[in-house]
């Protein structure tokens, strides 16, 4: 799958398969630079969990590696700390909604081949 969201002031772009080599990253870029993350959702099993730094030129990067990371227990940790009501950043709802409508017009593109307006 090939995916492409215009958003006005970005875009987002990416593809996935479960028939290509076995390898996960992550790029953001932006206009001082870029972030690859390495190994962003199975971290030990492709690559160690790694976070790349990098200025616009690729003359300069700072490299954080996080060993050992599992990201589900670190997520299923943080659920239950915000299920007790301690206070740190979740997603609101209103959030959650408009992250559905945007996956649903994906696959409304998917079937009629084409965009899709959210």
């Amino acid at each position: 799958s090939s995916i492409r969201a215009d958003f006005g002031d970005f875009e987002l772009s990416f593809y996935l398969s479960t028939q290509l080599a076995a390898r996960q990253t992550m790029a953001f870029h932006g206009d001082k630079g870029f972030i690859e993350v390495a190994s962003p959702f199975n971290a030990g099993l492709y690559d160690h969990h790694r976070v790349e730094l990098h200025n616009q030129n690729h003359s300069e990067a700072q490299i954080f590696r996080f060993p050992a990371t599992n990201q589900y227990r670190l997520e299923v940790e943080a659920f239950a700390r915000a299920a007790s009501g301690e206070n740190q950043r979740v997603f609101s709802l209103e959030e959650s909604v408009l992250n559905q409508r945007l996956i649903d017009a994906i696959f409304r593109a998917g079937d009629k081949d084409g965009w899709e307006a959210v």
